[in-house]
């Protein structure tokens, strides 16, 4: 894929967020396919509209209506098609443009293949979408309840990812970089953010989103590229592993990605896998973990992925020696598949943090015989570089179990693990 592809697809593409209810009027400003300056190029993803309804609810800590989720999905199901059917039509400027026309009809042959929803050619319906030859790639986000939503297929675009990815914004979904967990993952830079832009990497609130139980994925179809919406040429957003770090791809959905759609559109012949399996939400019950030893007050019910120090304990399990052995065990209640595993550190700004930097995991049906992973996997997984930061590993072979012992091989000061599993029910 070449690089200026790439660009095309993040940085060259322009979403525009604005939800308007029944009877609103939008606001006054340039049409969807305004051009931007951004590296040479006429496009700039993140042209963001936003009406004043809606501006005052994601700045609201408080709006009970605000239903905004951060993993770049809408939740309020008024803002999904309904029946997951998207009329569109095409229009006629892209008659002299054949490729592009293909390359529609291909990107959305890529969204048929891995869900139920269905873009179909309009009839009579009044609110549909329109592919238009706009100046750069282009789209609302959601259903707006609009005739002729347009969608922005200009110079450039002409990419079944980069269609792709604005079809994602029609279906609902915004950039990955919103997520409020999203500092685990990643650092801002908004002193190279263009002006105008910075709205671009807002985070939402948790009373107005929520992220179907994803881990958040660095190489998402929708996460921007470490240049997105730069006004010097420098990073704007890197993996908070290092700056050599790609982040995004411009090819393809992701599993995750897929998994999100089909979640979000209630395909149930389509099954989905991805999902954390209780750790941070409680369904993981505290007598659902055990160890092999602990400190004070770093019991394994403190090992849950984002917890923080409170009067319960200290947001981590610290095994009670450190010593190659020790381990945390996990009840997961019934048979799982398990297909990834996030881990932190601990923090403590007084006695110093602790994290595990290598580790790998047994686990078993019945909690009497243990099956080794590194049988499959010998080098076992990675585990974090500093205290905060989430490592999420996508397990190469998916197994099944109901318990899983982790046993870390490698720490720094001490070994103390924040974890989630992710995956499905068998």
């Amino acid at each position: 894929m070449a690089f200026h592809q790439y660009l095309m697809l993040m940085l060259s593409s322009t979403v525009f967020f604005l939800l308007v209810r029944e009877g609103t009027t939008m606001p006054k400003g340039p049409p969807p396919w305004a051009k931007a300056k951004a590296f040479g190029h006429d496009n700039l993803d993140g042209d963001i509209l936003l009406n004043q309804e809606l501006l005052q609810r994601l700045q609201s800590k408080t709006d009970p209506e605000a239903k905004y989720e951060t993993r770049n999905i809408l939740k309020d199901s008024k803002y999904k098609w309904p029946g997951g059917v998207v009329p569109f039509i095409i229009d006629s400027s892209f008659d002299d443009y054949p490729h592009e026309r293909t390359m529609i009809n291909s990107a959305i042959g890529e969204v048929h293949k891995v869900s139920c929803v269905r873009f179909v050619q309009r009839t009579s319906e009044a609110h549909y979408i329109t592919f238009v030859r706009g100046s750069g790639c282009s789209s609302y986000v959601g259903y707006l309840k609009m005739a002729a939503q347009p969608v922005s297929i200009g110079t450039g675009c002409a990419f079944t990812g980069t269609i792709v990815h604005e079809l994602l914004h029609v279906l609902g979904f915004f950039h990955t970089s919103s997520r409020k967990d999203r500092d685990s993952y990643v650092v801002v830079y908004p002193d190279n953010v263009q002006s105008g832009y910075e709205h671009n990497f807002w985070k939402y609130n948790s009373d107005q989103i929520q992220n179907f139980g994803a881990p958040y994925e660095l190489v998402s179809l929708m996460q921007p590229p470490r240049n997105a919406w730069s006004k010097n040429s420098r990073n704007t957003i890197e993996s908070r592993k290092g700056p050599s770090v790609v982040l995004g791809n411009p090819d393809r959905m992701t599993e995750i990605d897929i998994g999100q759609l089909n979640t979000l559109y209630e395909c149930t012949n389509y099954k989905v896998c991805y999902q954390w399996l209780g750790m941070q939400d409680g369904r993981i019950t505290d007598s659902q973990l055990t160890a092999s030893s602990h400190t004070p007050y770093d019991d394994p019910h403190q090992a849950r992925l984002h917890l923080s120090s409170t009067g319960k304990g200290n947001g981590a399990w610290c095994a009670g020696s450190n010593s190659v052995g020790q381990w945390i065990k996990i009840d997961l209640g019934s048979y799982k598949y398990l297909k990834g595993i996030a881990t932190q550190g601990k923090v403590d700004p007084f006695s110093g943090s602790s994290w595990v930097t290598h580790y790998n995991f047994h686990f078993s049906y019945d909690d009497s015989y243990w099956y080794d992973y590194a049988t499959w996997y010998s080098t076992g997984l990675t585990g974090n570089f500093d205290d905060f930061s989430v490592q999420y590993n996508s397990l190469p072979v998916v197994i099944s179990a109901r318990y899983i012992k982790i046993l870390p091989s490698k720490w720094n000061r001490n070994m103390c693990m924040r974890i989630e599993l992710y995956g499905c029910d068998v």
